[in-house]
């Protein structure tokens, strides 16, 4: 008499060694993340004997157990990252966001880093940011930076996974009001424009804005 031999795989969820935990990063309840894998192995009947290549990655919360895929890593560490920031924190991190997108722009081409700090200070003034409390964006060596425009982008990240939209959105509205008075040149401009689409500015209102410089 012949025994079938049963064979087939399953998938077990193990904790991947050293594995990443990611504090307070769990969208869902604010809990911890925790980097687990998914693992396919060999059954002889029913029985879990070999692990084999098949392997995915998730992040698993240790409270509701829910699980996320981690190519949103860097959205859970922003989160928990800013979870408990006060009103007074978002708006000084809105102000600073403000700074680093004028700052980029008026140093992407030829401005002497005097002219910036000028620019920089009207501006601040203008929209009522504190110099003291911002006072190492008027810096040489933050100025002197050759693409700040990364810091820029890395920030919109933060803001989008951590903040309502509003301060996202005031923190570029406010330069580009204020390029209004202002002659940026063609490089600046188009830098300018590109954080404006970015943020999902439309190429009619960026021109807009443009008409009303020029006929100002």
């Amino acid at each position: 008499m012949l025994i079938p031999i049963l064979t087939g795989t399953t998938e077990l969820i193990e904790k991947v060694k050293d594995g990443e935990t990611i504090k307070n990063g769990c969208p869902s309840c604010q809990h911890d993340l925790v980097l687990k894998q998914f693992r396919v192995w060999g059954t002889f009947f029913l029985i879990p004997v070999a692990p084999r290549r098949d392997t995915r990655f998730v992040y698993e919360c240790t409270s509701c157990n829910e699980k996320f895929d981690p190519v949103y890593r860097g959205t859970f560490i922003n989160r928990a990252n800013y979870i408990n920031a006060t009103p007074k924190e978002i708006a000084d991190l809105t102000d600073a966001l403000s700074l680093t997108i004028l700052s980029s722009v008026l140093t992407c081409e030829d401005r002497t880093t005097e002219n910036s700090q000028v620019i920089l200070k009207e501006f601040a003034t203008h929209y009522g940011i504190s110099l003291d409390t911002h006072k190492e964006k008027f810096s040489t060596e933050i100025l002197s930076q050759k693409d700040l425009s990364k810091t820029v982008f890395e920030w919109f990240n933060i803001f989008r996974d951590s903040f309502p939209d509003e301060h996202r959105y005031k923190a570029l509205q406010q330069p580009l009001e204020y390029s209004i008075g202002i002659n940026l040149t063609y490089k600046e401009t188009k830098l300018l424009y590109t954080f404006s689409r970015h943020w999902g500015v439309t190429k009619e209102q960026f021109e807009n804005l443009q008409k009303m410089k020029t006929h100002k």
